[in-house]
């Protein structure tokens, strides 16, 4: 009983700093930052906080998915794998309760979470039968897991705070509690007037083996449970000094940058300004002397260490110049030249693909099981390519991956197309120029005729 309290006082413990470093995150995407200098009463604010933390998180979804989310999932069963561009019967009902439209808003979602606050979560929802996918904030999940083996979750804890009808406080939580192979759900409530939970309603059975959250990390961690945020705390503080050196610029700018005027031996009584601005100095003293006080320096030091961190920073998170649009043409635009300036951002967001992967697949398959149809049918991810292409390359490589044997369906992937939708648009081309050719035809026949 000792070892158990102290193993759910630990988790409590860690739960409770976990939640402090999101919501410091989630207050910096958000452009809420540490002031690095303090304000003054009556002074200009010199504070200089540029975002960077939501330029990072954007610019990684963007790599993660593509624009506007380039992922495609293709569901093979067997009975279509064999036909080219046939939409299976799994991909059909994948579409009717997940729609790519709403699957690409949930995806950009799910993965602003995870780069923001470490962890990817997502809840399956049934209404009258019928699943949907909803994505989760990290701030209001948490686990309870084997404590000899932290992937064995025995409950999830979904918590969130909101108001009844009446507009009284409540907090809500779902629990999805593990019952030998089994699910439980239940829903619990907690009142200003009764801070304790009290379950409301009886436990509901989840008909299903996996439970209805979903999970993985953003980024690994070894041998702990939640993952690493694009965020993580060397990231922050590396955003703070750059602030802070922005903002000590602004104010010597604020203070030194103009000229100052210094008069030497001479009384404010004794200087009369002309009408037309001609300073005049009254004074009999030889020592009287007049000059301008100015900087000696351009901050050149300063800026260059702006620079460095900003580089620092940028490399820290895996995201160099040319992947944020900021690097000059140095060179050629060829594939090797592309692979070696994209490398840091690609090997960074292959990690991430090997996580989420197997998170998106789970939820496939768990939707086609609740569906009754093929849940053990081949899945596949088609991920936008990180690096852009050459267009004259990629079309020489994938005429010769034709001719070696690859479909038409892997080819068009690779090109960021959809081959269902391409096939419906050949097939549309194909019959729009069969009723040209016979327009054609009918109108030649009658002029032939009135001749």
């Amino acid at each position: 009983m000792i070892v158990a309290n102290s193993y759910r006082q630990a988790q409590d413990a860690q739960d409770s700093a976990r939640l402090l470093e999101m919501d410091e995150a989630l207050r910096q995407y958000n452009g809420e930052y540490p002031l690095p200098l303090t304000l003054v009463k009556g002074e200009p604010d010199d504070n200089s906080i540029p975002n960077f933390a939501l330029d990072i998180v954007d610019t990684n979804v963007g790599l993660m998915l593509g624009d506007g989310c380039g992922l495609e999932i293709e569901i093979e069963n067997g009975e279509t794998e064999d036909s080219e561009s046939v939409e299976s019967p799994e991909e059909t009902y994948l579409e009717s309760v997940w729609p790519k439209e709403q699957r690409n808003a949930d995806l950009i979602e799910i993965e602003t979470n995870g780069a923001i606050f470490g962890h990817c979560w997502a809840e399956i929802v049934l209404t009258d039968g019928v699943p949907s996918v909803l994505p989760v904030d990290p701030t209001q999940m948490s686990v309870s897991w084997d404590p000899l083996n932290y992937r064995m979750v025995e409950k999830y804890i979904s918590q969130c705070t909101g108001t009844d009808s009446e507009g009284n406080l409540v907090t809500y939580r779902k629990e999805a509690e593990r019952s030998g192979s089994a699910w439980m759900v239940s829903l619990h409530e907690s009142r200003n007037d009764n801070p304790r939970f009290q379950q409301v309603g009886d436990f509901i059975p989840w008909p299903y083996s996996f439970p209805p959250f979903f999970h993985c990390k953003n980024l690994p961690v070894p041998s702990e449970f939640y993952g690493r945020a694009d965020l993580c705390k060397s990231i922050l503080s590396q955003i703070y000094y750059i602030h802070r050196v922005d903002s000590l610029i602004n104010r010597i700018l604020r203070l030194h940058a103009f000229p100052k005027t210094v008069a030497k031996n001479i009384q404010p009584s004794n200087l009369v300004i002309g009408s037309d601005g001609v300073l005049f100095l009254v004074s009999a003293s030889k020592e009287t002397d007049m000059y301008h006080l100015e900087m000696q320096s351009d901050l050149a030091a300063a800026r260059d260490k702006r620079r460095e961190w900003t580089d620092e920073l940028y490399d820290l998170a895996h995201l160099p110049g040319v992947a944020r649009g900021k690097l000059d043409r140095t060179g050629g635009d060829s594939g090797i030249a592309l692979k070696v300036l994209y490398g840091p951002a690609a090997k960074h967001i292959g990690r991430k693909r090997v996580l989420r992967t197997p998170f998106i697949t789970s939820l496939v398959r768990a939707l086609l099981e609740i569906g009754g149809k093929n849940s053990k049918a081949k899945i596949e991810l088609h991920w936008p390519p990180v690096i852009p292409g050459n267009d004259k390359e990629a079309a020489e490589i994938a005429i010769l991956k034709k001719q070696i044997g690859f479909s038409n369906d892997t080819l068009i992937h690779e090109a960021g197309g959809d081959p269902n939708e391409e096939k419906k648009k050949r097939e549309a081309e194909t019959t729009d120029m069969g009723n040209q050719l016979l327009t054609a035809f009918d109108q030649g026949k009658g002029m032939m005729g009135n001749g």
